[in-house]
């Protein structure tokens, strides 16, 4: 089985220590997955979203970018596979999340917060990074982790590490037997 995973991340510059601590926590995620990762979802090629494109594209990984009509005149990466949404950022973010399997934030602002909502309400596993410094770090405060809203059937989990996230990847998908064959 393999599952596609949007990245939620800051759309600005990052500091130095968000920066180092997202790459760090998506290389050894994308060390650990790669067997069962179809693509990378992300929704533009600035700030933090450019780093981890760069980076998977680095590493062979399929990256689509959900593109806003904000950034569709971008210079992005031949590589990278580019759907141009037709709309503004708010609508380019659920389209965005809708194309993952799942949602993993490396940390952001208000367009993350929406994201990772979005997520849930569409019965998606939404896997945020703690500790980035970024306003996602305090949605903790007010989502309590585990499905958050029986109805739609969406999980929220907040992880320190990649080897968390892998688990409740694997957990929720069931893909640990898939992954010892």
């Amino acid at each position: 089985m393999k599952i596609s995973v949007s990245i939620s991340a800051y759309s600005s510059e990052p500091d130095e220590e968000h920066k180092d601590k997202a790459m760090k926590f998506l290389e050894e995620f994308d060390t650990r997955s790669e067997r069962w990762i179809s693509f990378y979802a992300l929704g533009g090629y600035r700030g933090l979203m450019k780093y981890a494109a760069d980076l998977l594209l680095s590493r062979g990984r399929k990256v689509v970018m959900i593109l806003p009509l904000e950034y569709e005149d971008e210079n992005i990466p031949e590589d990278v596979i580019k759907i141009k949404a037709g709309t503004t950022f708010t609508n380019r973010n659920i389209i965005m999340v809708r194309s993952g399997d799942a949602l993993l934030c490396l940390g952001g602002g208000l367009g993350s917060i929406t994201e990772i909502v979005n997520a849930l309400a569409m019965g998606k596993l939404a896997i945020v990074l703690r500790g980035t410094g970024a306003l996602t770090d305090s949605l903790e405060k007010s989502l309590e982790e585990g499905e958050v809203d029986p109805r739609k059937g969406g999980v929220l989990k907040y992880v320190e590490t990649a080897g968390e996230a892998i688990e409740v990847i694997e957990n929720h998908f069931k893909l640990r037997n898939e992954i010892l064959k």
